[in-house]
């Protein structure tokens, strides 16, 4: 019932099939426990709708108010023109703001504020407390090369324009006293490789790779400031830690930590050859390393699986972080099935590591939650290597915390928590 009236109607019925370019985007709301919500939302109306060519949908998000944006690209083309005033036929990205139940808040509109060719592909929106963001690109760059720019737009939770069109090449320029034109910061084509969200509070961020679509390469990221300001930006791997990255997706926590996720290129210890697996990395809120590179799945690394996987995407709520990718690893099928993996971020705040003197001991103790931790020494600064620490803990305070009693001799020896 909530697709008939733009379907169908006694007018100019809607009969195009979807392969010859014809559709809409709906949304079907859902309840916390996969239960249909409170209903099926579309990007369009049915004027909308009726022009020849797709609207294709890129992403959807609630907005802090309980608001719902719907991003979409539309292969309208003669409707730019009749609809919005373009020179000429062409894309556009488009979007609309409905309330849960379906009440319009803000209509159908550009996303761009200029009348130029636009185009999204992948979920290119992101929410921030105050509004959100929608990433598309111009086709040609403004700088004459025939290639996609990167671009993001603010609006408010009303969908209301809080900016005009922020070149993301250009920003980081500026961000890096480059000049404009950055390759690292407004690549990725119209979104094949590119990620992009918000945290709900107050950035957005932004991975990507290459100047077109689909491509492989170097990574960068980008964090945005909701005033779309940029907060960092930098590359996602260190010196020879990466081969050839592609398809990446980035989620950000409130707190503003970030993971990267891609699929590269990792040499087989089974067999010798190349084939693509799902890598991540995370970074704490000033764009620090949290870490190396890690294998997403453990069924696929390149000591287990001969088989490839790629096209990961990632987001992150509350203390969960969960991944999904296509993979060709299944041990029931030699097709495609898609992959997923669950994290629990436990802690956001390593524990404390106490020592205090007990008769002729030293008592070393830190809290049993979060857990993972292990305890090291060794023998001096200058030690090559930690060793894993004997005795082995044992839980002490009625089990709250970690304990190992070490008797104290006539040598030093270092300490420390590693997870």
């Amino acid at each position: 019932p909530a697709f008939l009236a733009i379907n169908q109607d006694a007018n100019n019925p809607l009969l195009t099939p979807t392969s010859s370019g014809s559709g809409f985007p709906a949304v079907q709301l859902l309840n916390n426990n996969g239960t249909p919500g409170s209903g099926i939302l579309t990007g369009t109306d049915d004027d909308q709708a009726q022009p020849a060519g797709q609207v294709t949908p890129q992403g959807m998000e609630y907005l802090a108010n309980g608001n719902i944006v719907i991003v979409m690209e539309s292969r309208q083309d003669q409707d730019f023109v009749n609809r919005f005033g373009a020179a000429a036929p062409n894309r556009h990205a488009v979007y609309r703001v409905l309330g849960p139940t379906g009440a319009v808040v803000k209509d159908y509109s550009l996303v761009s504020s200029t009348l130029d060719r636009t185009e999204m592909v992948g979920f290119m929106v992101g929410v921030t407390r105050n509004g959100f963001a929608i990433r598309f690109s111009y086709r040609p760059r403004h700088d004459g090369s025939g290639r996609t720019s990167g671009t993001i737009r603010l609006f408010d939770n009303s969908g209301n324009p809080l900016s005009d069109d922020i070149n993301q090449s250009d920003a980081v320029g500026e961000y890096l006293g480059t000049g404009p034109n950055n390759p690292t910061g407004g690549n990725g084509g119209r979104g094949d490789s590119v990620g992009f969200h918000g945290n709900g509070v107050d950035a957005y961020v932004n991975v990507c790779i290459g100047d077109q679509e689909g491509v492989s390469g170097p990574a960068y990221i980008t964090v945005y400031n909701s005033d779309g300001t940029i907060r960092y930006h930098r590359p996602v791997s260190e010196t020879g830690e990466t081969n050839s990255a592609k398809f990446p997706d980035a989620a950000i926590h409130a707190d503003g930590r970030v993971v990267v996720v891609f699929d590269d290129v990792i040499t087989s210890s089974l067999t010798g050859n190349n084939n693509r697996l799902i890598v991540g990395k995370m970074f704490d809120p000033k764009g620090n390393s949290m870490g190396p590179l890690f294998y997403v799945s453990e069924r696929e690394t390149p000591f287990n699986t001969v088989k490839e996987n790629v096209e990961p995407k990632i987001v992150w709520r509350d203390n969960l972080i969960a991944v999904v990718w296509k993979s060709l690893s299944s041990p029931n099928t030699s097709k495609a099935v898609v992959g997923l993996r669950v994290f629990n971020d436990v802690a956001t705040t390593p524990p404390n590591l106490s020592i205090a003197k007990s008769g002729g001991n030293a008592v070393m103790t830190w809290p049993a939650t979060p857990a993972g931790y292990t305890l090291r020494s060794k023998a001096s600064v200058s030690a090559a290597t930690w060793e894993t620490n004997s005795p082995a803990p044992v839980f002490g305070n009625g089990g709250a915390v970690y304990q190992v009693t070490e008797p104290i001799g006539s040598s030093s020896r270092i300490y420390q928590l590693i997870r």
